[in-house]
C-alpha cells in the first residue's frame, strides 16, 4: 500500500471514530495512536478479547445461544449502520474479523 493510501486510510479511521462514534457507543473499532516507521503507517488500536470464530471454537462449534446471537447480531448491525452513514464498505465481514470485548 502507498503512502498516500495509508494517509487516506488513517484519515478515514479517524473521521470514523470522532465524527461518527465519539461516545463509543456503536461497537466500532477505536484507534489509539499513529506513527512512521521504516515509512511505513503502523496503526495503533484498542486492545480487545478474541474474536468471534475462537469464541465459536472455544464452544466446540456448537454453536451460541440464541440470546447471545441476538445481540452480536445488533452490534453489528449497529456498527455497519454506522459505516453506511460514513459512506464506508467493509469487504472482509467475517467472524474473524468480529473482535470481542471482555
Amino acid at each position: 500500500m502507498s503512502m498516500c493510501a495509508q494517509v487516506v486510510l488513517l484519515l478515514t479511521r479517524l473521521q470514523l471514530n470522532q465524527r461518527y462514534d465519539e461516545h463509543d457507543r456503536h461497537h466500532l473499532l477505536r484507534l489509539r495512536d499513529t506513527f512512521i516507521h521504516k515509512k511505513h503507517l503502523c496503526l495503533v488500536f484498542e486492545l480487545l478479547s478474541v474474536n468471534l470464530y475462537e469464541l465459536i471454537k472455544q464452544n466446540h462449534f456448537r454453536g451460541l445461544s440464541t440470546n447471545l446471537v441476538r445481540v452480536f447480531t445488533a452490534q453489528i448491525l449497529d456498527a455497519l449502520t454506522v459505516l453506511n452513514e460514513a459512506r464506508i464498505i467493509h469487504c472482509d465481514l467475517k467472524p474473524e474479523n468480529i473482535l470481542l470485548k471482555k
